[in-house]
């Protein structure tokens, strides 16, 4: 058997310890539940992490592409347009995945109670 190492902060071990005390496991079986619980239930941030992943590079490639001499301004604002878009989009999804966190913390919070 292998040993692993997991660093937290003291309030999410104090919630670890708990919660795995309420359900009378040892550290060991109570990772193994909650790997269990949630094998098939992956948060669609991080479904989409290679989206944002290649967003991010077209942002950047943009925004070097916009410093170019050979631009017209007209090209210029339209890559900036593009690029606006693109950092709408990022923060759009990077919200919906802070909500859909916080929501899951809200009702693992109330569903122990």
């Amino acid at each position: 058997m292998e040993r692993i190492t997991i660093s937290m902060s003291e309030a999410d071990i104090d919630l670890f310890e708990r919660k795995r005390s309420e359900m009378e496991m040892n550290r060991s079986a109570y990772i193994r539940f909650l790997i269990a619980d949630h094998e098939n239930k992956i948060p669609s941030f991080i479904s989409q992490r290679k989206l944002i992943k290649n967003l991010t590079e077209i942002n950047l490639s943009l925004k070097r592409f916009s410093t170019s001499e050979n631009l017209t301004d007209v090209d210029r604002d339209d890559i900036n347009e593009k690029i606006n878009e693109i950092n709408s989009a990022l923060e759009q999804m990077m919200l919906c995945a802070n909500l859909a966190q916080n929501e899951r913390n809200d009702n693992e919070q109330w569903s122990y109670k």
